[in-house]
């Protein structure tokens, strides 16, 4: 669903929370500055503030360069992999939803890449050993040299789910995630669809529900990003 902010009206507001409710996505068009993206986060609820954001809670997603051996990689201009944003350093859950807001597109490449998790779920439950596998974990799956995680991939909540996907080198190369990992990257990627934001546009995902990931790019782009718990 696509949307135009003008106001900030409650009345579209409230449209958004119940597009996101369903559908786990939003596309956002006219937002001008990076204080409308902060006034637009914080109408859906409490940003998160973590290592790579300001004070304002916003992460500057542009290519620093940073050694493409760390798992930050998001931060040069190579393809990023399908992931949940702050999946495994958060003990209970990650933030809810994820602000993506383009600021400067590149000339060529930098599409995003979303993967609805919900699809994945119905897929790999055809695997009975690998859904339940990914739904009642207690081994060692990530390990990003700084924390590990142990827990279940697939967390079910009343109704809802939170999925926790990696496929970068966090994974560890012993886990079944690792040995079943290119039938996982097959499945998110066959569920998948391609946005390339365009200047002023911005994306909000259900980061409990869609894996995202990007394409490699040339030329300048920067985008905000600011998680909301």
């Amino acid at each position: 669903m696509r949307f135009m902010i003008k106001k900030f009206y409650k009345k579209e507001i409230n449209k958004i929370l119940l597009t996101l409710k369903n559908d786990g996505i939003v596309l956002i068009d006219n937002l001008k500055s990076k204080n409308d993206i902060i006034r637009l986060s914080k109408k859906i609820g409490r940003i998160y503030f973590h290592p790579h954001s300001n004070h304002n809670g916003i992460t500057y997603i542009n290519n620093k360069g940073i050694d493409n051996r760390r798992v930050d990689s998001g931060f040069k201009n190579n393809k990023l992999l399908l992931h949940t944003d702050r999946g495994i350093t958060e003990g209970g859950k990650p933030p809810k939803y994820l602000i993506l807001y383009c600021r400067t597109q590149s000339r060529k490449g930098g599409e995003n890449i979303l993967s609805d998790g919900y699809k994945f779920i119905k897929s790999i439950k055809k695997y009975k050993y690998l859904y339940n596998y990914l739904r009642n974990n207690n081994k060692l799956i990530y390990n990003n040299g700084i924390e590990i995680y142990k827990k279940s991939i697939i967390k079910k909540i009343k109704q809802n789910y939170i999925l926790r996907i990696y496929l970068d080198k966090r994974v560890v190369k012993n886990s079944l995630f690792y040995k079943n990992i290119k039938l996982i990257s097959h499945i998110l990627y066959s569920h998948s669809v391609k946005i390339k934001l365009k200047k002023n546009q911005a994306i909000i995902l259900n980061n409990w529900r869609w894996i995202h990931g990007r394409d490699s790019f040339y030329g300048n782009r920067e985008i905000l990003r600011i998680l909301i718990k």
